[in-house]
C-alpha cells in the first residue's frame, strides 16, 4: 500500500528540485540574446545582402552612411518584398549587432514613399 504513494511523491520532489535549474537556464539564455535596436534613414544603396542607409545624427545634425547586413529571414513591412525597396526610400530598420556587424531583422518602408513608387509603376504600366 505504501508503494502507490511513493511514486507520486518522488515525481513531485523531482519537479520541485528541477524547476530552479530550468528557470536559471531560461534566465541565462535571455541574458545572452542580443537586444534589438532601431534606426531610420534614407536608402543610399541596396543589394541582396546589405543596405546602406543615410542617417542623421540627432546630436550633431550630421548625416552618416551606415551599412547593415540583411538577415536571410528579414521581414519587410509596408511592401511586398525586399526587391521592392529602392534608393531614396525612407526606411526604418530593426537590427542586432552580431560579430561587430549590424544585422537587419525587420525593415519598415515609409508608406508615402511606397505610394509614390506604386503611382510611378502604375503610370509606367499605362504607357
Amino acid at each position: 500500500m505504501k508503494k502507490p504513494l511513493i511514486l507520486p511523491l518522488v515525481i513531485i520532489v523531482v519537479i520541485f528540485l528541477a524547476s530552479p535549474v530550468c528557470m536559471s537556464l531560461a534566465q541565462e539564455q535571455e541574458e545572452t540574446e542580443e537586444p534589438i535596436d532601431y534606426s531610420w534613414g534614407v536608402v543610399k544603396s541596396i543589394s541582396p545582402d546589405q543596405v546602406v542607409v543615410t542617417e542623421q545624427n540627432e546630436e550633431t545634425g550630421q548625416e552618416n552612411d551606415v551599412v547593415y547586413k540583411i538577415d536571410s529571414g528579414v521581414a519587410v513591412n509596408n511592401t511586398y518584398k525586399i526587391e521592392d525597396i529602392v534608393v531614396g526610400n525612407s526606411i526604418g530598420v530593426e537590427y542586432e549587432v552580431k560579430d561587430g556587424a549590424k544585422v537587419v531583422k525587420v525593415i519598415d518602408v515609409e508608406e508615402e514613399f511606397q505610394q509614390e513608387d506604386d503611382a510611378q509603376d502604375a503610370k509606367t504600366c499605362d504607357k
